[in-house]
């Protein structure tokens, strides 16, 4: 709703599932395909990063039972297979994952690799 942040080039997902994908707004047009123009949907939004590569955890019992590459964009100058998470990272989002109460017993946990080799949380996902 707030025109002066269209342009900031923030990554905008919206709170209720497969309104839109989530996507950078740079600029008004990039708002096309975000909804309709009489819908006022919540959304979570962040800082754009340069994500090299992507992985979804899937999580039963507070145990990763497995992780695989995920959300690869076709980019044929996107060299994914250059990066890696870091399992001491992903370790610790694991054990913050088992603090939280009620937490579902299965879940995909997404994390990616920025350009700066830092490993990410992107998303959590209940199943």
């Amino acid at each position: 709703m707030h025109e002066e942040k269209w342009s900031a080039g923030y990554f905008v997902k919206p709170i209720r599932n497969k309104v839109f994908t989530g996507k950078v707004i740079s600029s008004i047009n990039d708002l096309i395909g975000c909804g309709n123009c009489h819908g006022n949907y919540e959304v979570l939004v962040s800082e754009a990063i340069n994500i090299k590569a992507e992985w979804r955890c899937f999580i039963l019992y507070d145990e990763i039972i497995d992780v695989r590459p995920y959300g690869m964009l076709i980019d044929p100058k996107r060299k994914s297979y250059l990066y890696h998470y870091d399992k001491n990272v992903l370790q610790d989002m694991l054990s913050e994952f088992m603090n939280i109460e009620n937490r579902p017993s299965a879940c995909s946990m997404d994390i990616c690799v920025t350009e700066e080799g830092k490993t990410l949380l992107m998303d959590l996902i209940p199943l």
